[in-house]
């Protein structure tokens, strides 16, 4: 449960391995069509579990059996609660290589983004689509062995923010300025009006991801939570 404060309570949970029949039991039609369009077992089976894990986190929030869950999704596609539920509790949620995390905050909208370390061999021809001039620069300054770290968590960043304001992909990552090598990630300039409100924080915890947690809330700080995907609300 989320404590008292001004928060987010990160939880994270592996999702790898083949979906139980409790995991296909939560989902409503919608979803159950989703994941029988899959066409590998294993992508169907993460699918399955990352809904699961998120239904269960969200009755236990919300003191409701997951089933009951409601969702709707606002122009741009950001998930939120159906109308009727807990109108106060925002959550978002990334997954990546069998892991998955879901934010959760009673202070306002947030994203959260993760992506796995790894080595980047088309690291300059990823930068200049998502950095600014200034970004791409500040990158190179860096040394080479901790370039692609460095990226991942500026990528994680500005996809975070983009998930916690709604846009996603609609908008250019470039609309986002950061100082690259900060932790936390320093925002020089946002697309959105009055991007001092906003806090970025690097999700630290998860050794083997870089991760990110954006929201409007300038006092953020993040608690960081690894539990069993079956175990909340059992």
């Amino acid at each position: 449960m989320i404590e008292d404060g001004p928060q987010a309570v990160v939880w994270a949970a592996a999702v790898a391995g083949a979906a139980a029949e409790d995991d296909w039991s939560l989902l409503d039609a919608e979803e159950t069509a989703r994941a029988g369009r899959f066409h590998f077992a294993a992508d169907r089976d993460r699918y399955v579990r990352r809904r699961a894990f998120l239904r269960r986190l969200l009755g236990t929030e919300c003191g409701l059996d997951p089933r009951h869950i409601g969702f709707m999704r606002s122009p741009q596609g950001k998930l939120a609660l159906a109308p009727g539920l807990d109108a106060a509790l925002h959550f978002n949620q990334s997954a990546r290589a069998g892991l998955t995390v879901v934010a959760v905050s009673r202070h306002g909208p947030l994203g959260v983004d993760i992506e796995p370390y790894r080595r980047l061999d088309d690291l300059e021809a990823l930068a200049a689509t998502v950095l600014t001039e200034r970004e791409q620069g500040e990158l190179a300054a860096i040394d080479a062995a901790e370039r692609p770290a460095a990226f991942l968590r500026a990528w994680t960043a500005k996809e975070a923010l983009l998930k916690a304001t709604g846009d996603g992909l609609m908008v250019d990552p470039k609309a986002i300025e950061l100082a690259i090598g900060r932790d936390p990630p320093h925002l020089r300039r946002c697309h959105v009006d009055a991007a001092a409100a906003w806090s970025l924080l690097n999700l630290d915890g998860l050794p083997d991801y870089a991760g990110a947690v954006a929201a409007q809330d300038p006092g953020l700080q993040i608690a960081l939570r690894r539990v069993d995907a079956r175990s909340l609300g059992s």
